[in-house]
Formats: C-alpha cells, structure tokens, sequence
C-alpha cells in the first residue's frame, strides 16, 4: 500500500517533467526557425537593392550611401536610388562603399540583430573584431 502512495507521486513528477522537456524542444525550434525565416526575408530585401545601386553607379561612377528606415522616417537611400523595399518590416538599412567597386548592406532590426553583406558578390560581410581578443 506505502509503495503505490510512493509510485503515483513518482510517476506524475516524471509525466511532468517529460512534459516539460518536450515543451522546451518544440520553444526552441519555434525561435530557430523565426530567425531562420527573419533572416531569409532580410536577405531578399537586401538582394533587392542591387539592382538599383548598379544603375546608380552607371549614372554616377559610385555606390549611393546612405539609410533606410521606416521607423526614424531616414529615406535617404530610397530618395538617392529610388529603391522601396516590397516588405514593410522594420528593419534599418544602412549602405556603406567598400573601395570603389563594392558595398555593403547592414540590416538592423529593432530586437537588436543584424546581418551584414557585401555587394555585388552577396557575400557575408567580415568583421576582423569579431575574431580579435576583446582588449585590443
């Protein structure tokens, strides 16, 4: 009698438990895939302005620079190559010149990530200070 008043305790700790690890499997793929499909889509954005940075290079011998950003209202970059991303999202972008023959998009979003590439080879972007000893 003491020993089933032990095990139905046990067996509902360990339902529980089970419960609870599966829940937290299934959370962290939810959050792997939403930044997977955040990713995907800043990306197509970023790819989208290629075109519209070539002809601005054609007509003026250099990539525009400057920013997008719905939420600051900073259009500069759309107003420079007349570029407006299809998605409406969030998101801040900001076009740099790398030399004469290159440039790089750094999309940031508003929860605080960013993805950074470099055009027109659509490569990732390196960053030397991400591989350096934080004290030099």
């Amino acid at each position: 009698m003491k020993r089933s008043r032990l095990i139905q305790p046990l067996a509902i700790c360990s339902l529980g438990v089970v419960i609870f690890g599966l829940f937290v499997l299934v959370y962290q793929d939810y959050v792997e895939a939403k930044s997977a499909s955040w990713q995907q889509v800043t990306f197509r954005v970023m790819d989208s302005m290629l075109p519209f940075q070539e002809r601005y290079r054609e007509e003026h011998e250099r990539y525009a620079v400057g920013t997008f950003d719905r939420a600051q209202n900073d259009l500069s970059l759309a107003k420079l190559i007349d570029w407006h991303p299809s998605v409406t999202d969030s998101n801040r972008y900001v076009a740099d010149v790398i030399g004469t023959n290159a440039f790089k998009v750094t999309a940031t979003s508003r929860d605080g990530p960013s993805l950074c590439r470099l055009y027109p080879a659509k490569q990732p972007c390196f960053d030397l200070r991400e591989y350096l000893p934080s004290g030099l």
